[in-house]
């Protein structure tokens, strides 16, 4: 399959509007649906119905939340592997039922006089309500492909299309199984279900034996739980609609997955482990963002600000190119320090301001170190990268004027390189009010104070003859002035007590 990064589209079809609460359903299964589309890719894009239905309850101890009807599924002519709609359009690069939904779910509209449904997508449920969220994503994970055709008499049942009326035809047998039968196991280390030297009754045995297992060898859900196969719902008695097709309700990370979902529980986020078996079934996942520095040997520079480039972009899901934001950091004292970032489409330069590196730099003979994270706030991705660059002619190597004590003196001049201009810096050290003289022909017009660790405190701009700064809320410390304009600039350090 080709993608062309382009992430897995999902319209919505329902019945909401029957129903007063009806534009919270939808924003909560929109949300749903968005929380998918960040982790999966496609290039059919594939139709989804959700009906609210009063679903009748078989045990009057459980309340049947959901439930997803298989559609017609497609069969690879070469490896004869039945897959679930929505994954069989992917994969045979065409809508091959164009006339039917690929997911369709019931989820029910009659939770009994106790417990009721939370639409609302920023709060958890209360103990007397069921999370729609979590449920929807629930259903929309099986209308994916996480769902068995092996049935309680171990025979393997598909849906086909019934092409004279355009409907589904349910459990029609068939000899081959689906690609979600191919992930189980008998317990961690045994035979694959599907084994073609197994029978029905065997397979019957396994998937009620307590002792059923998920991880091909070699899979992305067998990495994903560190090496160990993932322990599947089947227990003594089989029951239609829950066995096999559950993670096991013991399993300790965090899922949607398992059979029982009880009120008051929320899971907004999709696990490794589910986004891993997708992989395995044969979906393709958004891909990791990853990209590579290129910073000239000779970094142009205008004095105030660098160019430098991310290169080799991969993984950048064109449907998320907005949400994309790469940050600059250069090491600085007390580590990396934000120097700027760059939200365009392409992503490909950045601007920062020079003074923000100086202090780090001046007077140092060290090598520019420069890091680069890249984050996409829609799928969450994040990936960095840094380098160190050898650029003599950053003019990063400035000299600071010197005075005996190393710091200016209280009303004693100062002068700068060419001793053609006098700055006059008082009290030093300064408890509140620092005042810095410049003759009446100065050529500085800005003026920084940037901490110990190189962070800009103030500015002055523009710079007058006499400047007065309220230092009085600065922490004690040692600080830096830097004094530029017309190609020239000056540091000089002060003591706040």
């Amino acid at each position: 399959m080709v993608y062309e990064n382009t992430a897995l589209q999902i319209s919505l079809t329902d019945n909401f509007n029957n129903f007063s609460v009806s534009q919270a359903i939808r924003v909560a299964t929109e949300e749903a649906i968005n929380i998918w589309r960040k982790k999966l890719m496609g290039t059919v894009p594939i139709t989804m119905d959700v009906q609210l239905f009063n679903i009748p309850t078989p045990n009057p101890n459980l309340i049947v939340l959901g439930q997803t009807y298989p559609q017609p599924h497609y069969k690879d002519p070469v490896t004869n592997i039945w897959y679930c709609t929505a994954l069989g359009r992917q994969l045979a690069s065409y809508d091959f039922a164009p006339d039917m939904k690929d997911i369709k779910m019931e989820m029910n509209s009659n939770l009994g006089s106790v417990l009721s449904w939370n639409f609302d997508v920023m709060t958890y449920p209360t103990s007397s309500q069921i999370d729609w969220l979590t449920v929807m994503l629930h259903e929309m994970t099986h209308g994916l492909g996480f769902a068995p055709l092996v049935r309680g008499n171990g025979s393997y049942l598909y849906t086909a299309l019934n092409t004279s009326t355009a409907q589904e035809d349910y459990n029609q047998d068939t000899d081959y199984p689906g690609i979600f039968d191919h992930q189980l196991y008998e317990g961690t280390s045994g035979t694959n279900l599907t084994d073609p030297n197994k029978n029905a009754t065997w397979r019957e045995g396994i998937i009620t034996s307590d002792n059923l297992y998920s991880g091909r060898p070699g899979s992305y859900l067998l990495a994903a739980n560190k090496g160990s196969r993932v322990k599947m719902h089947a227990p003594g008695t089989y029951a239609g609609g829950s066995s096999v097709s559950h993670w096991d309700n013991n399993v300790t990370f965090g899922t949607f997955m398992k059979w029982l979902i009880p009120a008051g529980f929320r899971r907004a986020g999709i696990d490794d482990r589910e986004v891993a078996i997708m992989r395995d079934l044969g979906w393709e996942i958004v891909p990791p963002l990853s990209f590579d520095l290129d910073i000239p040997s000779t970094v142009y520079n205008d004095q105030y600000y660098y160019n430098f480039y991310v290169t080799n972009i991969s993984g950048m899901v064109n449907d998320f190119s907005n949400d994309y934001c790469f940050i600059w950091y250069a090491r600085m004292v007390g580590g990396w320090n934000e120097i700027g970032n760059d939200w365009y489409n392409y992503h490909q330069w950045v601007y920062f301001d020079y003074w923000n590196m100086y202090y780090y730099y001046h007077n140092q003979s060290r090598d520019l170190e420069i890091k680069c994270v890249g984050e996409n706030y829609y799928t969450g991705q994040r990936y960095e990268t840094e380098t160190t660059v050898y650029c003599p002619d950053c003019k990063f190597i400035l000299e600071t004027p010197k005075s005996d004590n190393n710091s200016a003196i209280d009303k004693e001049a100062l002068e700068t390189e060419d001793a053609e201009e006098q700055v006059y810096i008082y009290p030093n050290p300064v408890s509140d009010i620092l005042n810095v003289n410049l003759e009446d022909n100065s050529n500085y017009t800005v003026l920084r104070i940037f901490n110990s660790l190189g962070v800009e405190v103030q500015t002055v701009y523009p710079v007058k003859a006499t400047n007065q700064m309220n230092v009085q809320n600065l922490p004690t410390g040692t600080y830096t002035i830097i004094l530029s304009g017309n190609d020239s600039t000056k540091s000089f350090k002060f003591l706040k007590q």
